[in-house]
């Protein structure tokens, strides 16, 4: 009975270790990355519909729209 809760006990741990580690990947590397994918999308609209949608952006346009979307979301 004693190996079987000292069983028990070690793959509990073992599940607290591992959710901890998806957690900590998950907020720091997979979220980052696709807020950024998202603003970059946003961003790019964004800086399309200020010249009319030709096709062409100004970068500074591009820039300030990311940037906005990065701070809102809680990147910067």
């Amino acid at each position: 009975m004693k190996k079987l809760k000292a069983y028990v006990v070690k793959n509990k741990v073992w599940i607290i270790v591992i959710l901890l580690i998806a957690g900590w990947f998950y907020w720091f590397q997979w979220r980052p990355v696709e807020i950024r994918k998202d603003c970059s999308v946003i961003a790019m609209d964004g800086a399309l519909k200020e010249n009319g949608n030709n096709g062409r952006y100004v970068q500074k346009q591009y820039d300030h729209y990311y940037g906005v979307c990065l701070q809102s979301a809680g990147l910067r």
